[in-house]
């Protein structure tokens, strides 16, 4: 075949250290760390927006989130131009060249043109809604969401409002695990694989909801884990004084400060529960993908759109620019049998989100989406001793408006962090890997960090971001 079926499968919310193949030890995974055996393991790679649609479209677009337009998510109709991806992607140009292009579960591809609008090859089947006509069909009540959001501050417009957003509690989900959103999706992606012809490609976009809160899980999934055995990162449930004020009136923070260290352990109980479930659903599909032949053909890409806090540093949910948020698993089997594919499985080059594009095409044999900066993997994936990028790029502008802006860019040795407003941060990546220093607040901080401030402003100003950094910094 000229060219290899594409398959990503991509979580939520996703912690790295989760993952076995990544050195969690919750034995949570054994189905991914089974793709991680087959596949080069990416140690550096980055999220480009730690929030659902601007990262999904620079995935899909090799663009930053300021470059394409979706820069927030938009929940708020007066900020729907914000949340509103423009220009070409990889799903049109595979479906082009030849591809059967099937995009399967969570859609936060918000774009102008519509993505489903872009080819007549291109299917979305198997979304949120059909969930819940599926779950109606058959008289099945969701859970009231009642009892897990929690008033907390965004914007809209410029505007501050109260609004309530989805918190940190449990509860059992109540009906057989089957009808739950990930493994109900994993069926419709299984009758979709079955259903395909092996000697056509096929690019196959899975994308799961798993383990994104609502933390509620079916059993067995929900009693898995006993929250008193768990043995969880350190700084869970702690405050780290030098990290930015800003947070504590954000989401991160603001719903983060209310809960004790016994209900951080409750709280990752039930989300490795749902990484538990999440590691089944994607067992299922690689499972019809071998048994159909698509496997060995495939180059298969496994990720998450961003991190989760999980009470690390006492911040929940993403929408920051620390580790547990931003730095992701990313798995890459290329084409061919393992045993014929000579590769050391790890990686530490520093990558980014937007090179996914690049690289998925690269493989399908065509040209990256018109606007693309990122570059493809595919030499890495050959070659341990191929070059990475010497610095990777994130920004946040907000979750459903405009509001509490953040820039960082990495460095193999540093990181540093803009909050517009507010102090700056700075991080040494070896000597301090939890981030609990922050050098910004030395009396004589060190030359990285002016260093890195002019860097990231430079970035800023090159890529005509959307807001500007001033000149003279608090440093």
């Amino acid at each position: 075949m000229p060219q290899p079926h594409i398959i990503v499968l991509m979580a939520d919310q996703l912690r790295r250290d989760v993952l076995g193949c990544y050195g969690g030890g919750f034995g949570a995974t054994p189905n991914i760390d089974a793709l991680a055996a087959e596949s080069v393991r990416f140690a550096q790679h980055h999220t480009n927006c730690p929030l659902c649609v601007p990262a999904r479209n620079s995935i899909a677009t090799g663009t930053w989130p300021h470059a394409h337009g979706a820069i927030v998510n938009a929940w708020d109709p007066a900020e729907a131009p914000w949340g509103t991806a423009r220009g070409q992607t990889y799903y049109e140009l595979l479906a082009a060249s030849g591809y059967r292009v099937v995009h399967a579960g969570t859609d936060h591809l918000r774009s102008d043109p519509p993505m489903k609008d872009r080819h007549a090859a291109i299917e979305f089947i198997a979304s949120t809604r059909q969930h819940a006509a599926y779950l109606a069909g058959v008289g099945l009540a969701e859970l009231s969401d009642a009892a897990f959001r929690s008033p907390t501050l965004d914007y809209a417009a410029g505007r501050p409002q109260v609004v309530h957003y989805t918190n940190a509690n449990t509860a059992p989900w109540p009906h057989e695990a089957r009808h739950f959103r990930d493994l109900w999706y994993a069926d419709r992606v299984v009758e979709a694989i079955d259903a395909a012809d092996p000697g056509q490609p096929l690019a196959l976009m899975a994308m799961f909801w798993a383990p994104h809160c609502p933390l509620t899980a079916p059993e067995p999934y929900y009693s898995l884990y006993d929250p008193s055995r768990l043995d969880l990162p350190p700084h869970v449930g702690r405050w780290t004084p030098g990290h930015s004020p800003m947070h504590l009136l954000h989401i991160p923070g603001h719903l983060g400060a209310t809960y004790t260290p016994a209900q951080w352990r409750q709280a990752w109980a039930v989300y490795l529960g749902l990484v538990r479930l999440l590691d089944d659903a994607i067992g299922r599909v690689v499972a019809a993908l071998r048994r159909r032949g698509f496997w060995d053909d495939a180059v298969v890409i496994f990720t998450t759109d961003h991190g989760e806090m999980l009470g690390v540093h006492r911040l929940w949910q993403k929408m920051c620019m620390y580790d547990d948020a931003v730095r992701i698993p990313l798995l890459i089997k290329p084409p061919g049998k393992v045993d014929q594919v000579h590769f050391s499985a790890d990686r530490s080059q520093l990558t980014q989100h937007l090179d996914l594009a690049a690289t998925i095409c690269d493989y399908a044999g065509v040209a990256a989406p018109d606007r693309s900066v990122g570059r493809s993997l595919a030499p890495i994936v050959r070659d341990p001793a191929a070059s990475g990028h010497d610095a990777v790029f994130c920004e946040f502008n907000g979750n459903s408006g405009r509001s509490f802006q953040q820039r960082c860019v990495v460095t193999p040795t540093h990181k540093f962090i803009y909050n517009h407003g507010w102090s700056d941060e700075l991080y040494d990546r070896a000597a301090d890997p939890g981030e609990t220093a922050n050098l910004c607040d030395a009396p004589a901080p060190p030359p990285e960090a002016a260093a890195l401030r002019a860097r990231l402003a430079d970035w800023m100003q090159r890529t005509n971001d959307c807001i500007e950094m001033p000149a003279r910094g608090d440093l």
